[in-house]
């Protein structure tokens, strides 16, 4: 590859709104003239490796090749069900890996590099290294697949390095023309500082989808490489019989005034996040509202102190939200509530989990997917969030998965409200109950989050709640 002439290549630019649930493509944002260097120069000389990096992070004798992209427009997606060029092995006419992209967003700078002699199988990995941020991500995306079965269950997995803390999301291009993201659970990044680690979880594709590809991306400083990038059908194994949990963040009132009376008309519990701080005031729940929940037969969990975003806060804070929050809703509502919790925003990582791991009996994220015996985890349980643009279609298309899979489907909601047009994570009081009536006629039972883990624990030889 000695002398190769710089090429371009192109960078999506995507914005994000309420944190990973809507992108929207952005042109504010350039970076200027775009470049490969390739493993050589024209003069003989060694391609430079990424700006900051640490160089020891790769082998003796390994090189990163420099790339800077430009935002002229994006990899075309194909025709195919599998990765192309899944362990990026091959390069194009003008050196730059096949069916792969560059892509970045927000206010930070990325680095982009082609890496030879360091892998997870063969001679070649993608790196991305991250300085000076602020907002946004930055990651390497295999061109969307198209032939990919929609309303399907699959596999994605592919093997990393890293010094920072990378999240997973699946992006899905609708029928319509809507771009989706939906975020997968966080790996553990423990040790992959140095040696190649395997991520591998599952995701479900819905109904509408026409296209998908998956990023595992980097939202802060530091440097992620990766390599061996793999999409394939996912095999469920089912519990003995499908659940359905209905849970609601926050503890609003609407949820009280127009959810309850529909709850009891169809008979079903639910699973109330509670912040304790926000009870008895102005939007919020009163203790009396909380009780006739716990009389309807719903369960009191806890959604910390003051909804503050849990990564954020030092050991000390973290440890007041999580213990503050449980010890005022036992106080107020007995001893045996609030061994459940849910993590504000969705946002968790390790330090997160080994201090909810110490209170409480399990964590739901807001990750996308079922709950199986293959994927079963209590300390990230996954959901499908309903939001205001989730229709009846989409609901009744993730019952049906439930039954056919025999796994746990655990419903997200916030508020329940005649205009949802400035409430993006709220629902209409028609849309509600038609989405109750389904799940009613669908036959599956309606359990609480502590009902459901009862019954799944022993089926995976774990141990019973206390």
């Amino acid at each position: 590859m000695k002398g190769k002439p710089s090429v371009s290549i192109n960078k999506d630019v995507y914005r994000y709104e309420s944190g990973l649930s809507k992108f929207r493509k952005r042109d504010m944002f350039a970076l200027g003239a775009a470049s490969l260097l390739l493993a050589s120069c024209s003069n003989g000389s060694a391609a430079p490796t990424p700006k900051d990096a640490d160089p020891t992070m790769l082998p003796e004798g390994a090189q990163a090749h420099k790339v800077d992209v430009s935002v002229d427009g994006s990899v075309a997606p194909i025709q195919e069900a599998s990765v192309a060029n899944s362990s990026v092995e091959s390069i194009d006419t003008a050196g730059v890996p096949s069916s792969w992209s560059a892509l970045t967003w927000g206010d930070n700078d990325p680095t982009f590099s082609y890496v030879t002699g360091d892998a997870h199988s063969g001679e070649s990995s993608v790196l991305v290294n991250v300085d000076n941020y602020k907002d946004g991500d930055a990651k390497w995306a295999f061109a969307p697949l198209t032939k990919l079965v929609p309303d399907r269950q699959y596999s994605f997995s592919d093997w990393y390095k890293t010094n920072s803390e990378p999240q997973v999301v699946v992006y899905y291009t609708t029928n319509e023309g809507e771009d989706k993201f939906l975020k997968l659970p966080s790996p553990d990044p423990e040790g992959a500082e140095k040696s190649w680690q395997h991520y591998s979880e599952n995701f479900y594709l819905p109904k509408n989808a026409a296209s998908a590809t998956v990023f595992m991306l980097l939202e802060s400083d530091g440097w992620l490489q990766t390599d061996d990038y793999e999409v394939a059908p996912y095999k469920s194994e089912g519990f003995e019989e499908p659940v359905v949990s209905l849970t609601f963040d926050d503890g609003w009132r609407s949820v009280y005034s127009e959810g309850l009376p529909l709850l009891n008309k169809y008979d079903m519990p639910s699973t109330q996040y509670l912040i304790s701080d926000k009870l008895n005031t102005e939007k919020y729940m009163t203790d009396g509202m909380v009780d006739d929940f716990i009389e309807q037969g719903s369960e009191v969990a806890s959604h910390t102190v003051s909804h503050s975003d849990l990564t954020s806060l030092s050991v000390a804070a973290l440890k007041g939200e999580l213990r503050d929050s449980q010890a005022e809703l036992r106080q107020k509502f007995g001893e045996n509530v609030a061994d459940d919790f849910a993590s504000p925003y969705g946002k968790y990582n390790n330090e997160v989990i080994t201090e909810i791991d110490a209170s409480y009996e399990s964590h739901r994220s807001t990750d996308v997917g079922f709950n199986d015996k293959k994927s079963f985890n209590p300390y990230n349980i996954r959901v499908q969030n309903v939001k205001a643009a989730t229709t009846p279609d989409m609901v009744q298309a993730w019952v049906n998965e439930a039954k056919r899979t025999d796994s746990w489907l655990v419903l997200v909601y916030h508020q329940v409200i005649e205009d949802t047009s400035a409430a993006d994570y709220s629902v209409t009081l028609e849309d509600f109950e038609t989405q109750l009536s389904m799940v009613k006629q669908s036959g599956v039972e309606i359990k609480t989050v502590e009902q459901a883990l009862d019954e799944i624990l022993p089926q995976l030889h774990k141990k019973i709640r206390k």
